[in-house]
């Protein structure tokens, strides 16, 4: 696992091709007053090691050294900050049941 998540780290920084994530927006019934939200089905463990490694969950192996990070250099961290993460959203009405065959489809 740990190396899936720095594989994916090293691909942002490589500037490789990243594929989309999938979203659902669901939107709440009208006498539901809590608004819409967000559903993943695909790419939620893409946006977890995102995540895990901008708190410093775990290093990234550049030239044999670990770096978590915060400490890797600016333009590093820029590149990987900076990757825009891409979306397929699906929008959803409420009331209207969707099969999980469907969502992924």
């Amino acid at each position: 696992e740990l190396y899936q998540k720095r594989e994916l780290i090293m691909s942002i920084l490589l500037r490789r091709f990243i594929p989309h994530i999938s979203i659902i927006q669901r939107r709440e019934p009208k006498d539901v007053s809590s608004g819409d939200y967000f559903e993943i089905i695909d790419g939620k463990q893409r946006l977890m090691t995102m995540q895990s490694f901008f708190n410093n969950d775990f290093t990234l192996l550049l030239e044999g050294s670990e770096y978590y990070f915060k400490e890797l250099p600016e333009d590093y961290q820029s590149v990987i900050s900076g990757h825009h993460i891409l979306a397929f959203v699906v929008y959803d009405e409420p009331n209207i049941d969707i099969t999980d065959q469907e969502k992924i489809d």
